[in-house]
């Protein structure tokens, strides 16, 4: 009788000897995804809020610049904007918009990002996303001023 359930001991043991490789075998590819899902989102989610504030400073930049005219002011941010692009990690494609007027400035910046998905058929997509941000240059009151100025100036010559 001892022998017996020596012997079905003996048995399970065996017959467990490989269930931690096989459940390893299903958790390790799952736990690997998550952890790139993870990476990729993180980085996502950082590229998005940086390319918001650089919108803003270079909005707020251009802000700044009252004295200038409007080709001036979209060529410096256009430039700020580019450079700031180069900072983003895993970006692929990136456009660039400045338009300037007398009373406000818009600034755009669209960038592009390529995941690997090793779960989905075809591989590779692209994760795009646009930051914008407009701010007001000078008071519509003082424009409608200036105009007024301009006007008459351009009556007495």
């Amino acid at each position: 009788m001892q022998d017996q359930t020596r012997q079905k001991a003996k048995g399970k043991k065996r017959s467990m000897k490989g269930s931690s490789t096989v459940e390893a075998a299903l958790v390790v590819p799952l736990l690997l995804g998550v952890i790139f899902f993870t990476v990729y989102a993180a980085v996502f989610l950082y590229n998005r809020a940086a390319a918001q504030s650089a919108c803003g400073q270079a909005a707020v930049m251009a802000a700044g610049m009252e004295h200038e005219n409007s080709a001036t002011i979209e060529s410096r941010i256009g430039t700020y904007l580019k450079e700031e692009g180069g900072h983003f990690p895993m970006v692929v494609g990136s456009r660039q918009e400045v338009k300037a007027s007398l009373i406000n400035v818009r600034v755009c910046s669209s960038l592009s990002q390529e995941v690997n998905a090793f779960f989905i058929p075809g591989g590779k997509r692209k994760l795009s996303f646009e930051a914008k941000e407009t701010i007001q240059r000078l008071d519509p009151a003082a424009v409608l001023r200036m105009k007024k100025i301009a006007k008459k100036k351009g009556k007495k010559e």
